[in-house]
């Protein structure tokens, strides 16, 4: 492992691994000082731009590091369990655990398998904290509130200020409470969790101040003291613990494997007692049609189950919404429409701590449903495929599959298109840069719609399920479109709810 990746005696090698979509390749860029434009920048993008570990120098004449940017673990070509052999993880003096949403079991399982090796400092870095606290203040805000608005008047601007302050510092402290609380679950001694974002990151290594700033100046500080402390050590000391570490991780490996294939069951079909039994405990009804929303934790799909039956997240029947997973038990909703024939199901998110991936269709016991909505708010996950891989069998079942969070990622990719400096809260906004603006964003909104499409059915494809639609919504623009109110944000939300509707409607005709 150490000749495939140019192992370099006297040079710290950095990992930096996590799920797919949490943003590896934008954090070595931003790390070491360069925009996603520069020759040398690690390549960016809406689907999975790394697939192979890639090794980059950092371009400062000074430094001792050299950064290496892992596929994401949970993609359909790199399970879990396999992940931090398989990719030859044990050979890295420091390994960056980045996560941008809920901590997913393929996070911890890097975390778990860091623990034996003593020459292994981990960090956790949770990213996307800009795009995350936004999210939470345009929830605060009354409807219709526009962060964009050059005519917003300064009450409606002090208080997304003052929500603003609020929901950083809830933010800040719920998502360090959550590792927390799965790390004491794991046995794994306590972590701080670095709360970053891009943008705030890259101004931090190239010395200009951040009003987005959290803990990016505290990262950047304490991985220059371990790589300091690490070069100090002695190469010889280095050596021979790595050649340990190789032989500890063949091991490992070994019994892993072992325990993988001694706990995996073969697919099979339901038994008419184990359909009788979840139709049960779901409370089914004969004449109505039950819609399950699933799919990885942190996709919002509480959020969905609200938007789509017209609710904001502070009504009294809505479904509990937040930073962390809210959902650990599948849990019913009735439509609140008299003349709706449809009942919600929110299930917790596959790939999280308590959820394995190869269990959960069965285990939900998805195969009850007449409907379910696969939901992702990045690139499609192993977990994904797997519940429409399952789904195929069952020819009483439709599946949607709906990609969420379309305004955050667009908004992103603007950003990145637009100079440095660019604020889209900027009320002197000058009528040039709000032109570039408006283009930029039609441009980048259509390369995610194209993009995203095409990953989704590159994926179905290689996994032989027949191609299918996807659609892609925002939460805002659903309950939005939902309620008959006319939305910029809107893709696909009116025809998602149109098909769906369609769906109903046959299943109710034919006796369900």
């Amino acid at each position: 492992m150490k000749a495939q990746y140019h192992y370099s005696p006297g040079l710290i090698h950095i990992a930096v691994v996590g799920s797919a979509g949490a943003g590896k390749s934008s954090f070595i860029n931003a790390v070491r000082g360069l925009s996603r434009n520069d020759p040398v920048a690690a390549p960016t993008g809406i689907v999975e731009t790394t697939d192979t570990v890639t090794r980059y120098a950092d371009p400062r004449q000074d430094s001792r590091m050299v950064w290496y940017d892992f596929p994401g673990s949970g993609t359909p070509t790199v399970s879990d369990w396999q992940y931090f052999n398989d990719t030859g993880l044990y050979i890295f003096d420091c390994i960056i655990v980045l996560t941008d949403n809920c901590v997913l079991d393929s996070d911890l399982a890097i975390l778990r398998a860091c623990k034996p090796f003593k020459n292994i400092e981990a960090f956790i870095v949770r990213s996307k904290s800009d795009q995350h606290i936004n999210k939470m203040v345009s929830e605060k805000m009354p409807q219709g509130f526009d962060p964009y608005d050059p005519d917003m008047d300064a009450e409606t601007r002090y208080l997304s200020f003052l929500k603003k302050t609020e929901e950083r510092q809830r933010f800040i402290d719920e998502t360090s409470q959550n590792v927390q609380t799965h790390l004491e679950r794991e046995k794994l001694l306590p972590k701080k969790v670095y709360i970053i974002c891009m943008d705030a990151m890259l101004a931090t290594v190239n010395k200009i101040r951040s009003s987005e700033a959290i803990d990016e100046a505290d990262l950047l500080s304490d991985v220059k003291g371990f790589v300091a402390k690490t070069a100090r050590n002695g190469l010889e000391e280095l050596q021979r613990l790595s050649a340990e570490a190789s032989r500890k991780a063949e091991e490992a490996r070994l019994a892993i494997e072992r325990k993988w294939f001694e706990g995996v069951r073969p697919e099979c079909r339901p038994s008419d007692e184990d359909i009788s039994r979840m139709k049960a405990q779901y409370h089914y009804s004969p004449g109505f049609i039950h819609i399950a929303v699933v799919g990885s934790a942190g996709a919002g799909k509480s959020s969905f189950i609200n938007a789509v039956r017209g609710l904001s997240r502070n009504d009294p029947v809505a479904a509990p919404t937040g930073i962390v997973e809210t959902t650990d038990t599948v849990t019913r909703y009735a439509d609140p429409r008299q003349d709706s024939w449809t009942v919600w199901y929110d299930v917790p998110g596959s790939g999280a701590p308590n959820v394995s991936d190869w269990q959960y269709f069965n285990d939900m016991g998805l195969y009850i449903f007449d409907c379910i909505i696969v939901l992702t708010d990045n690139r499609v996950l192993d977990s994904d495929l797997a519940i429409l891989r399952a789904c195929k069998p069952f020819k009483n079942i439709e599946a949607f599959i709906v990609r969420s969070m379309s305004d955050q990622h667009i908004n992103n990719m603007v950003s990145e298109k637009m100079p440095q400096g660019f604020d889209p809260h900027n009320p002197d906004m000058d009528a040039e840069t709000r032109s570039l603006f408006f283009l930029k964003t039609t441009e980048e909104r259509q390369r995610f719609i194209d993009e995203t499409s095409q990953n989704v059915q590159t994926h179905l494809e290689k996994e032989k399920v027949l191609p299918k639609k996807v659609y892609i919504i925002c939460m805002d623009a659903m309950l939005a479109t939902v309620n008959k109110i006319r939305s910029p944000k809107a893709i696909d939300e009116a025809d998602l709810l149109s098909d769906i509707r369609g769906f109903v409607l046959q299943r109710l005709q034919s006796g369900c």
